[in-house]
């Protein structure tokens, strides 16, 4: 059995099943309408495409032991390796085959650019204190 209804927007609902228990409802917009939602949705749909891509943001890549030339300038030959770790830091890889030598390395990577600027000390010292700076700065 079917009955029907006017909606607000000049469309009709289907009313199907029975008369007191709807099990069904049915909306017919007129034919504006859903031209209207259609080119709405398409819209939508096209822009998210057309913008997805746009917005890439590329991250800096920062790797090693950040160094500066005014820690390698405070450096001195005769100090001890305590007193190298409050200027610059422990390195940040022991090297097993040279265990009085110390090496710093930086490494940065704009995320724009994708420019790499690289930095390396390396620090040598006998019996316990500074007896070799080489740098890239």
């Amino acid at each position: 059995m079917q009955s029907k209804t006017t909606a607000k927007d000049g469309g009709s609902a289907d009313f199907v099943g029975n008369k007191n228990r709807p099990t069904k409802m049915v909306m017919q917009s007129s034919s504006s309408a859903k031209v209207i939602r259609t080119v709405a949705a398409t819209a939508l749909i096209c822009a998210a495409l057309s913008l997805g891509g746009c917005f890439v943001y590329k991250v800096d890549v920062q790797q090693g032991n950040d160094i500066t030339a005014q820690m390698v300038a405070q450096l001195e030959i005769g100090m001890t390796k305590r007193e190298v770790v409050r200027i610059v830091g422990y390195p940040l890889i022991n090297d097993p085959f040279h265990k009085d030598r110390w090496d710093y390395y930086y490494s940065k990577r704009d995320g724009k650019t994708g420019e790499t600027e690289q930095q390396r000390a390396s620090l040598k010292f006998t019996d316990e204190v500074l007896s070799e700076i080489t740098s890239s700065f």
